[in-house]
């Protein structure tokens, strides 16, 4: 049975949303071809991956003051996943050495730059509920095959393209990460309760029987409070800004068996004026920090077109959440400790960003 349509904004905020999308919504193909028969999928892709201007990818070999060094090499790789579906692709993966801080006795990494993991992409899609064929680029570290799945979801009229800078981030400091395009996230088209399952159903078919953590932005944040009460499987929730529709995401948060945290902007018209700045804390455990100056659109990697209208464009707040958004991962998948530094309240390195007057409780 078809679930009914749910519509997060009103009228002015929709528009402003829309202003905020990437303006090739609707043919985020990333120049694959694909082809489909009796439920397997091969697909083929050309394109690398995208990050922040910290790690583009072709980057020559560099090194700073601290030692740290990047390396870029072009790998070719293919995958096979359990329903036999083939992926190649061509992509450029850059490694940088992470800069550590030391406090008392503890090295902590810092997630403001990129990982140690080289960072291979490839691009593919799955049947999942409701006739859609999901569009997907899966991000693995070289050398990791196993481990929890982060799933990324973008927010409302956007595409997987715009939470790139955040899905290479975390998958090159060793974690497996996925970036969807959501099936029912458009004008004429918005079910957020069935984006919730079909991004369980994708977590099932790219990790069968292995752990979630789920993250998502706006809308798409949603879709993941959803997904993650749903889910037996989810080992963490990260919301980046989300919001919520008709009750839905009040109504699963208590739900959520896992650790969540949710990162916000300021209140603004695009994330209905922060009414879902408690979302996080209705989950037993849950916290929620904001990012001071932050805009409802510093958590995408592309603004858009006019998205100005949602708040200013903050670079070094949307690199920030990069940041945050890989040191929360990487600590819940229990790949790097000291990630909870960065984002438990009271943690070291989150007591110097207070004093920096970056981020703060909520």
């Amino acid at each position: 049975m078809r679930v009914p349509d749910h519509r997060p904004l009103l009228a002015l905020p929709l528009l402003l949303g829309l202003a905020c999308g990437d303006s090739t919504v609707g043919s985020a193909t990333d120049d694959a071809t694909s082809t489909t028969q009796g439920g397997d999928t091969t697909s083929t892709s050309s394109t690398s991956s995208t990050s922040d201007a910290s790690a583009s990818s072709g980057e020559a070999s560099t090194s700073d003051s601290s030692g740290a060094s990047t390396t870029s090499a072009t790998a070719t790789s293919t995958t096979t996943d359990a329903s036999d579906s083939a992926t190649t692709s061509t992509s450029t993966s850059t490694t940088q050495g992470s800069d550590a801080t030391t406090t008392g006795g503890v090295e902590i990494t810092d997630f403001g730059m990129p990982g140690p993991f080289a960072v291979d992409t490839s691009d593919g899609s799955t049947p999942v509920g409701d006739g859609c064929q999901m569009s997907y680029t899966l991000y693995t570290p070289a050398g990791v095959d196993g481990g929890p799945l982060a799933v990324v979801a973008h927010g409302f009229t956007q595409s997987k393209g715009n939470m790139a800078q955040i899905a290479a981030r975390i998958a090159s400091h060793g974690v497996r990460t996925v970036a969807v395009d959501l099936c029912h996230a458009s004008i004429i088209d918005t079910d957020h309760p069935q984006n919730g399952v079909d991004l369980t159903l994708l977590a099932k078919a790219l990790a069968p029987g292995g752990d979630v953590i789920y993250v998502g932005y706006s809308a798409g944040g949603l879709a993941t409070f959803l997904a993650a009460a749903s889910d037996d499987d989810t080992r963490a929730l990260l919301g980046l800004d989300p919001v919520d529709a008709d009750g839905l995401g009040a109504a699963a948060a208590p739900g959520v068996d896992a650790p969540t945290l949710a990162l916000h902007g300021e209140a603004g018209s695009c994330n209905n004026n922060g009414d879902s700045f408690g979302l996080a804390k209705l989950v037993p455990g849950g916290w929620a920090l904001r990012t001071v100056g932050g805009s409802h659109c510093d958590f995408q990697q592309d603004e858009g077109f006019a998205c100005g209208l949602c708040g200013p464009n903050h670079p070094d707040v949307r690199a920030l959440i990069a940041s945050l958004s890989a040191a929360f991962v990487a600590w819940q998948a229990g790949v790097d400790p000291t990630g909870e530094a960065w984002v438990t309240i009271g943690g070291e390195r989150y007591l110097e960003l207070v004093a920096d007057g970056a981020i703060g409780p909520l």
